[in-house]
């Protein structure tokens, strides 16, 4: 997980609600997808407490 200041200046954007093709790098992982046919699309926040985080948010690369 991420926090602001490591995303501030990123060209990715911020997804407030994922789309069904986003998908996490752990959830890549654990549906045994091959990471190199996906790319980083942006970030998902969350939150522990009251304090922001994000992660990153992956979708099938296009040809």
């Amino acid at each position: 997980m991420l926090k602001k200041n490591d995303i501030v200046g990123s060209e990715k954007p911020i997804f407030f609600e994922r789309e069904d093709e986003h998908f996490t790098y752990d959830e890549l992982v654990i549906m045994e997808e091959n990471l190199n046919d996906y790319e980083h699309v942006g970030y998902e926040p969350s939150y522990i407490g009251k304090e922001q985080f994000f992660e990153k948010l992956y979708a099938r690369r296009t040809a």
